[in-house]
């Protein structure tokens, strides 16, 4: 039988507990009273204890462990496996006492002989065994042995064969497992933790706390230790909090003083306001007074005043009107003034569209266009020479007499070579290369492409490349690209002569501005 889960509901001083339990060995670790000895006895009642019980044997077995502050029932569930299968007992001790053991094909089991003969196949000892040995408590163990020895034979052998079983199969716990579990645990609890200062190593308190391999002491202390600090905190702001609601009464009560001062002597201060604004309004009417005796006093003057410039209106209205009259005079000569300026402008900028047009048309044309064409015709022409000097050829000549050579390389012309007896020399071309002799001649070309065909080529791009030279009366692309920057600084003086003659001109024609200057006698001033 191994042991998965017990669950208590209730059972002595717990309520409710649920424990489940893992492969190999489980140790229950608690301060005393914490409920260790309260599981032991609800393992071993839900195993050996029948859930019907006498009233006798129910207060001698089981009343000691009714719940705490009332209560007369008790209740133990128990998961356990048996051959890998799961079982479920449950035993309920009281006035609704039951027994229920769940096999694992789903059937129940409620009569306590089948139940304690069904347990008594799944435990690896008889109940005698676990009761003196296995579930005994520390005080039984000085006489456990001298009541084995009289008592419980049977007991005695089947605890030597579980004893023998747990020394033999390899799942059970060993000395060293448990000691290094402890150690483990230990460590988990006691890591950077210095019992005997019962403070961190090191002294790294909560200002400089550890960040690795902090155990659950210290991270509980260090979890504390935050506490108190906001804590103190919360106190200190508490205190700010006092001492703010302090000043708060403190003004309140000052406040309350001053308003039953006001209430006291509203009266009085009303009556010192009224009198403030009446004053004020008697300052007012005594500056109003004495701007109205000026104006009583200066009152003939400008009436005077205004009859002797009523008696001069008509000839000053004779003035304006003549006035008007120049004016008009006036705008009408400005207006022509500009016209004469404008035409004097405009000329000026005729004569420069016509001379910009004189010499675009005295200079040698080549167009855009034109010079692309060049480009491109020398460009054609070094693409294919640059591919005849790709190839690599390579003569190497040793005279065994006198001997003069005629030697071409490529495309370039005919040179002569004189060589001595026993003198030898390289010769290198691109594409081909020939030697001649008066009595013999040999040709050397490459094996890429066709050089005859390369040839071919070049010579119609150099005939088409000298065609257009001529065409345009040039000699080279320098010279055309030279030809053709002059070209168009004409081109463009003309146009922008052009615009600026139309910007003068505005929606004016030429023809009409010197029509309307024409009839223009000599301006006035």
């Amino acid at each position: 039988m191994i042991i998965s889960r017990i669950t208590l509901s209730p059972f002595a001083g717990i309520p409710n507990l649920d424990l489940s339990f893992t492969d190999g060995l489980n140790v229950i670790l608690g301060a005393n009273e914490t409920g260790k000895s309260t599981v032991f006895h609800a393992l071993y009642n839900v195993m050996f204890t029948e859930a019907r019980l006498t009233p006798g044997r129910f207060k001698k077995l089981m009343s000691r462990f009714l719940p705490v502050g009332g209560g007369d029932t008790i209740a133990v569930e128990l998961h356990f496996k048996h051959k890998n299968t799961d079982h479920y007992l449950k035993r309920k001790w009281g006035p609704s006492a039951e027994a229920e053991l769940k096999l694992p094909n789903g059937n129940i089991i409620s009569d306590e002989s089948t139940i304690a003969e069904y347990l008594g196949a799944c435990l690896s000892a008889s109940e005698g065994t676990y009761r003196a040995v296995l579930m005994t408590k520390q005080s039984g163990l000085a006489g456990t042995l001298e009541a084995l020895k009289s008592e419980h034979s049977e007991t005695v052998k089947s605890l030597g064969d579980i004893l023998k079983t747990a020394v033999l199969e390899t799942d059970g716990v060993s000395i060293e497992k448990f000691r290094d579990q402890l150690e483990t645990q230990f460590n988990d609890y006691f890591s950077r933790w210095d019992p005997a200062k019962n403070y961190p190593e090191g002294g790294r308190g909560i200002e400089k706390p550890w960040k690795k391999q902090v155990g659950l002491i210290l991270q509980a202390y260090y979890d504390k230790e935050s506490v108190r600090v906001d804590f103190e905190k919360a106190c200190q702001v508490e205190e700010a909090i006092d001492r703010a609601n302090q000043k708060i009464v403190e003004t309140k009560r000052e406040s309350d003083e001053l308003k039953r001062y006001v209430a006291t002597n509203k009266k009085a201060a009303d009556d010192a306001q009224e009198r403030k604004i009446l004053l004020a309004q008697i300052e007012n009417v005594g500056k109003d007074l004495a701007e109205y005796k000026k104006i009583n006093r200066d009152w003939p003057v400008r009436e005077k005043t205004l009859q002797d410039l009523k008696n001069k209106l008509p000839e000053q209205e004779e003035k304006v009107e003549d006035l008007k009259q120049k004016k008009i005079q006036a705008e009408r000569a400005e207006k022509k003034r500009k016209n004469v300026e404008k035409y004097k402008t405009v000329s000026a900028r005729k004569k420069q569209v016509e001379n910009a047009e004189k010499n675009l048309k005295s200079a040698q044309t080549l167009t855009e266009e034109d010079l692309n064409a060049i480009d491109g015709a020398f460009k054609q022409l070094s693409l294919l020479k640059t591919e005849l000097a790709a190839g690599k050829l390579s003569v190497f000549f040793e005279a065994k007499k006198s001997v003069t050579l005629s030697v071409t390389k490529d495309l370039e012309d005919s040179r002569k070579e004189s060589l001595k007896p026993g003198e030898s020399q390289s010769f290198e071309a691109g594409g081909r290369l020939r030697l001649d002799h008066p009595d013999w001649g040999m040709e050397v070309t490459t094996g890429e492409g066709d050089f005859a065909d390369l040839v071919k080529k070049i010579e119609a791009a150099d005939k088409a490349l000298d065609e257009l030279l001529k065409k345009h009366n040039v000699t080279s692309l320098e010279e055309a690209k030279k030809i053709h920057r002059a070209y168009e600084a004409c081109r463009q003086a003309v146009k922008s002569a052009q615009d600026n003659l139309k910007d003068e001109l505005g929606d004016t024609s030429f023809e009409e501005l010197e029509s309307s200057i024409k009839a223009v006698a000599e301006l006035p001033d």
